[in-house]
């Protein structure tokens, strides 16, 4: 966790970022600890949703109502479960990419992992 303090007051506790590592869905393995994948959430229930990166799905569950509907294109930052041999994702936060040009994106996460 990353801590922001104003003044030695904590206002803000946050997961450090640079700990997850980019993924495809396919990409996951049992070793990761944490991820981010980004995709169409393609179903939401009370707590948990169905994320699509466009050639997998996960089922990514979470503690708190979450502000996103189907749809809309997200990043996740999760921790990796394997439950009874089934891969899902606990979230721990949730980022709007609905604003971005996913095709450039794309582009752009392909040439990194080059």
């Amino acid at each position: 966790m990353l801590n922001v303090e104003i003044g030695g007051d904590l206002i803000l506790k946050m997961p450090n970022l640079m700990s997850y590592a980019e993924k495809k869905i396919e990409e996951i393995k049992q070793e990761d600890l944490k991820v981010s994948v980004s995709g169409v959430i393609v179903s939401k229930k009370n707590n948990f949703m169905i994320l699509d990166d466009g050639n997998n799905q996960i089922r990514i569950t979470f503690d708190n109502e979450i502000n996103f509907k189907e749809n809309d294109y997200v990043r996740v930052f999760a921790d990796v479960l394997y439950i009874d041999d089934n891969l899902e994702l606990k979230l721990e936060l949730i980022q709007d990419l609905s604003k971005i040009d996913k095709l450039l994106y794309k582009k752009v996460q392909y040439l990194i992992r080059k």
